[in-house]
């Protein structure tokens, strides 16, 4: 293992135009619908005046300020380029580059990749007179006053449902609308600013004829996911960007920072997205056949990454685990010239794609034998107030007030009163102020849940109990951040649902009461509600993609210990019981065979935050950053466990 193999691929790249010519739907031509080609040619009018303003900023001096600014914007666009080349290298290598046409050199080359993997909805945001106005409007705009050389969809769709041909070069062209994602993607764009308002019925059935024709021109299947990549702060991220998954048909929002393509048109792409399912199943992608590619490999050390391969599979799923680690370790020791190597990043895709634990689940015969069939979570809610609650569900408002042991609720004393929201629906508590601390401009207020509430006095305290089904409970977690890598929310998910399943099933957190569970971090989980759901769409998505997955051993569910951050390595369930005597769990230490003490390479130079046993934060921070799985990630800090669905 002391020698790895490190490989270049070289792409040279021939031309041969292809245009978009379906007899399925009408496609508008850029000739018909008058796309002024000079807009693209680097020697025209239009771009010596660019070229010139460019020229005249660049000899502009800089401040040390400015200076550092565009060195550290340089230093992070190379880096973030140098980890989709080589991490993502199908779905971000190019096999063609046509750099001139006619005669013309072009202001942006036409790049081609070898599949097309996704599609990317937007809308234009700003509204148009008419269609043929709005689509050469929006072709200057990108073209001339952008700098981006071309339009930056490959489609867009008119106020009358008129589909109209985009960024010049035909199909499997890289456009520019959805950075660190256009390539292998494809983008389609309606006229339009569809914020507050849906699209129209022609320019639905325009968009689902698109879809159709685009998803069998590519083979993409729209049950399946692809990796998209949001950019974030070097300080919060080492590579530059967040890497997630989510599925082959998206608005503009699920891969960048944006409002795009509008909150209605948003909820549209998700209703075509299901209805396409099944004509989509089953679709493979479609390899761009008009390309070349030359493919030339370098040796570096002795042994051929085949032979690493061989060596790797031969390994126990943990041993194979523990030698990724030992290899980032040694590859963190490594120097090398700058701009020359891409070995780390080049070792741990080959390593991975080598033995990700995708369907390593338990078999039929495994069961979960105390699974909840009601599928509901009973929350108490840590609500202020103790002698009035006001709730609203829909029109309907519910004032409340403590009276000794009972509730009186229109005149009527109570002991128990059971709030129902409407199907699909929540309740508001108007009587509670629940403002996040960072929302300055007080827009939010997590006092909204689904489910129903329930009402009771219980020594001389008002409770109220949260009654909803499990999946959106953990809609409703402040467990981990909306813009989180993809496999950090997929490990604190499963974790947080397999944590609630344990104390739904298997024991009682709080023994005598009516609820199973508190939004309280300190005692349970951190629990806000309808109001953190609406602004997590990705966590939700991965919710709905996990559900029923919870962590077992043997076959029966686990309590899954998981802390905030280690000091560079996790406890021993044993030694944790050696300092804290009359914890509850270390009188069954039977039930936690799977907890022993593992390195943490994110909590290296932290301080140790919470009881440090089990799944580390900073620990699934770490690794998901550097590609590994769910699975990879819970089955490292908890020995001999399994994923699997009840």
């Amino acid at each position: 293992m002391s020698k790895v193999l490190l490989f270049f691929i070289l792409l040279f790249f021939n031309f041969l135009p292809v245009f978009s010519n379906s007899n399925e739907i009408k496609i508008i031509k850029r000739s018909e619908w008058g796309a002024n080609e000079s807009f693209r040619y680097r020697d025209s009018t239009y771009w010596v005046d660019i070229l010139n303003s460019w020229k005249n900023f660049s000899q502009k001096p800089l401040t040390k300020k400015e200076r550092e600014n565009r060195q550290r914007r340089k230093k992070k666009v190379n880096l973030i380029n140098s980890y989709l080349i080589n991490v993502f290298p199908e779905n971000n290598s190019l096999v063609q580059l046509i750099k001139n046409e006619k005669g013309h050199p072009l202001a942006w080359n036409i790049e081609k990749t070898k599949y097309v993997r996704a599609i990317v909805v937007h809308h234009t945001y700003s509204e148009y007179d008419n269609s043929k106005e709005g689509i050469k409007a929006i072709y200057k705009y990108h073209a001339l006053n952008r700098a981006w050389g071309d339009i930056g969809y490959n489609y867009v769709i008119g106020y009358n449902g008129e589909i109209y041909e985009g960024r010049a070069g035909g199909d499997y062209t890289v456009g520019a609308h959805a950075i660190w994602n256009n390539r292998s993607t494809v983008s389609i764009s309606v006229m339009g600013n569809y914020q507050k308002k849906p699209i129209t019925d022609s320019q639905y059935k325009s968009l689902d004829k698109l879809i159709k024709y685009l998803t069998k021109k590519y083979g993409i299947d729209l049950s399946k996911t692809y990796d998209y990549h949001r950019e974030c702060h070097l300080d919060k991220c080492k590579i530059g960007v967040n890497t997630y998954k989510d599925f082959t048909l998206i608005g503009h929002r699920d891969a960048g920072i944006t409002s795009c393509p509008g909150d209605e048109l948003e909820k549209q792409i998700e209703l075509l997205r299901k209805s396409n399912i099944s004509y989509t199943k089953g679709f493979k992608p479609i390899a761009n056949k008009n390309s070349e590619i030359i493919n030339k490999t370098i040796k570096a050390g002795k042994k051929t990454i085949d032979k690493l391969r061989v060596l790797i599979d031969k390994l126990p799923e943990r041993k194979k685990l523990l030698l990724l680690v030992k290899i980032e370790e040694k590859l963190d020791n490594l120097t090398f010239d700058d701009g020359k190597y891409y070995l780390y990043y080049k070792i741990k895709e080959i390593i991975l794609s080598d033995f990700k634990l995708k369907n390593h689940f338990a078999s039929k015969k495994d069961s979960v034998k105390s699974f909840d069939k009601t599928n509901r979570i009973r929350v108490k809610l840590s609500y202020p107030h103790n002698d009035h609650i006001d709730v609203l569900v829909g029109d309907k408002e519910y004032k409340i007030k403590k009276e000794g042991d009972y509730l009186l609720l229109n005149g009527e004393k109570k002991k128990i009163v059971y709030i129902k929201s409407k199907k699909g629906g929540f309740s508001e508590i108007k009587s509670w102020t629940r403002i996040p601390a960072w929302d300055q401009e007080k827009k939010y207020n997590d006092n909204k849940f689904r489910g129903n509430l329930v009402l009771y006095v219980k020594n001389g305290k008002l409770n109220v109990v949260n009654v909803l089904y499990l999946r959106d409970y953990l809609k409703g977690l402040g467990e981990v951040s909306n813009y989180e890598n993809a496999s950090k929310i997929e490990t604190i998910i499963i974790s947080a649902r397999t944590y609630a399943r344990w104390y739904m099933t298997k024991a009682r957190k709080f023994p005598k009461e009516f609820y199973q569970a508190s939004d309280d971090p300190d005692i349970f989980q951190k629990y806000l509600g309808y109001g953190l759901e609406l602004r997590s769409p990705r966590i939700n998505k991965i919710i709905d993609e996990t559900t029923d997955r919870v962590i077992s051993y043997n076959g029966e569910i686990i309590k899954p210990w998981y802390f905030s951050s280690s000091n560079g390595y996790t406890i021993s369930f044993n030694k944790f019981c050696e300092y804290s005597l009359g914890i509850p769990d270390c009188l069954t230490p039977n039930n936690f065979p799977f907890l022993f003490s593992v390195k943490d390479p994110g909590g290296i130079g932290k301080q140790r935050l919470g009881h440090g046993v089990g799944i580390s934060g900073t620990g699934v921070k770490y690794f998901a950053e550097r590609g590994w799985t769910y699975e990879m990630i819970i089955k490292y800090f908890l020995k001999g466990v399994e994923i699997i669905d009840i």
